[in-house]
């Protein structure tokens, strides 16, 4: 089903036009000769808001999360934190304050003094791996590229850290196992797959965007 453009979609074109094409992507370190094509040394899993208050250098940039690539575009203006959460979802958008010793509220400055989302709760999207040779998104693209997608199903919220932020973790979840060949998989009952839809949207299925900046359920 193909819907309107997605603000996502339009903050990264946005971001593109100033940036020579290239999709917002944060600093990482590249894979090295060994590593197959579109592969990466990036260690991402449960690394979202670790490292928010802290720039990219060379003692974190192995431990860099898709989050803080999507946040460019919070740092840039191009597009506020709200944007960045499913309505149907009942989770908040990120306030934008960080935390300052025992007091829990001091104003953030994205791209001072903030450089990722806060927590895993605060962002309702997964976006395209944006690291390895590659794999870096831009707009010159297939239009049939994957662009982002509602956050999916298996990971959930880890727990809270010294910085007050909240890393993702994967879940126990264990995918269903439907039968051994795509004709039996198909006659499964919707209902039956729900539990393993993105938590968006009531479950009902997810939402994919693309690099031509359209979505598709």
């Amino acid at each position: 089903m193909r819907r309107e453009p997605a603000p996502i979609g339009e903050g990264c074109h946005l971001y593109g036009e100033g940036n020579q094409g290239w999709f917002p992507h944060s600093l990482y370190k590249e894979p090295t000769t060994s590593v197959p094509d579109n592969g990466t040394v990036v260690n991402f899993s449960g690394r979202l808001s670790i490292n928010m208050t802290r720039r990219t250098s060379t003692d974190t940039w192995m431990s860099v999360h898709p989050s803080r690539s999507l946040f460019l575009l919070v740092i840039g203006g191009y597009l506020s934190p709200k944007k960045f959460v499913c309505p149907s979802t009942g989770e908040t958008e990120d306030p934008l304050r960080n935390k300052s010793g025992a007091i829990d509220g001091a104003p953030a400055q994205p791209g001072l003094n903030r450089f990722d989302f806060r927590g895993y709760n605060m962002l309702d999207y997964g976006y395209q791996m944006p690291f390895g040779r590659n794999a870096k998104p831009r707009s010159s693209m297939d239009p049939r590229m994957a662009l982002a997608a509602d956050k999916g199903p298996y990971f959930t919220a880890g727990t809270t850290d010294s910085d007050g932020g909240t890393p993702d973790k994967k879940s126990n979840t264990v995918p269903p196992q439907f039968g051994p060949d795509a004709e039996t998989i198909l006659k499964v009952a919707n209902e039956r797959w729900r539990p393993y839809n993105s938590r968006n949207h009531v479950g009902e299925g997810q939402n994919v965007l693309f690099v031509e900046n359209h979505v598709e359920l």
